[in-house]
């Protein structure tokens, strides 16, 4: 005689399938957190390395400029064209003028071949953004493809007024310039995910490879879509800096742009 699986059997069944369900889901959740945290952690661990290596560079970036705006002679070693500035640092001095501009130094640093360089993996630093509204402090990157993005914010370009000669290799704090800094909003506190609390008036501070530091005032912020690239063909006065800072919205629906310029 064959047996015959009532009701209870049936919803047993559908129990234990709900429950396996349930957990793989928990699983799949406690998984997808614990890779956010751990993703989290290594971008602030890199970025620490990373500020580290500008900051280091920034004083050996220093030493070379005190040599240049003093217009010191220095004698060429036999063997070499290099001259140590300090820290075991040696610096090439092949290609220097007899009458070196500091100005013009200061202004394009990465036309520089003398110019000491950090990276963040493959990416070139070329500088930092300190936003203390929202504790912001990153180093920016030469680069906005998506992998230097999932590390740091970047810089999309830099657009100069026709006045601004040399301007190469996205400079940062270029007088008649203004650079458009990207950076994702991964809705924990990284990069510009706190950008939508910045408000006109606050403060940016934007340092170059050089260790220049120099300060931004908000003066608008807006909305607009994705496909919006208006905002970047604004003319750019030469005798001022600027940045813009992009990122998206809460729900990626919108772009939030931010104007600020030096003070």
């Amino acid at each position: 005689m064959k047996k015959r699986f009532g009701a209870g059997k049936s919803y047993s069944d559908i129990l234990t399938v709900l429950l396996v369900i349930i957990i793989i889901a928990i699983l799949s959740l406690l998984g997808y957190f614990t890779y956010k945290v751990i993703h989290k952690n290594k971008v602030e661990s890199d970025n620490l390395q990373g500020l580290d290596e500008l900051h280091a560079a920034q004083e050996e970036n220093k030493k070379w400029q005190n040599i240049i705006s003093k217009n010191e002679v220095i004698e060429e070693p036999s063997d070499t064209n290099e001259v140590d500035v300090g820290g075991g640092s040696l610096v090439d001095y092949s290609n220097l003028t007899s009458n070196p501009s500091p100005e013009n130094t200061t202004q394009t640093p990465s036309g520089n071949s003398n110019i000491k360089k950090a990276y963040l993996g493959k990416f070139e630093i070329k500088g930092e953004i300190y936003i203390p509204k929202t504790n912001c402090n990153y180093v920016i990157l030469n680069s906005v493809s998506p992998e230097a993005l999932s590390k740091s914010v970047g810089i999309l370009d830099v657009v100069s007024n026709q006045e601004v000669n040399g301007v190469v290799n996205k400079d940062l704090n270029v007088l008649g310039t203004n650079a458009f800094i990207l950076g994702h909003n991964y809705l924990n506190g990284q990069f510009f995910s706190n950008n939508d609390k910045l408000s006109i008036g606050d403060k940016i501070y934007i340092t170059d490879q050089m260790g220049t530091k120099i300060t931004y005032t908000i003066y608008d912020r807006f909305y607009t879509t994705s496909d919006d690239a208006s905002f970047m063909l604004r003319d750019v006065d030469p005798n001022t800096r600027e940045i813009t800072l992009q990122t998206c919205n809460d729900n990626s629906t919108q772009r939030l742009i931010i104007f600020a310029k030096d003070n």
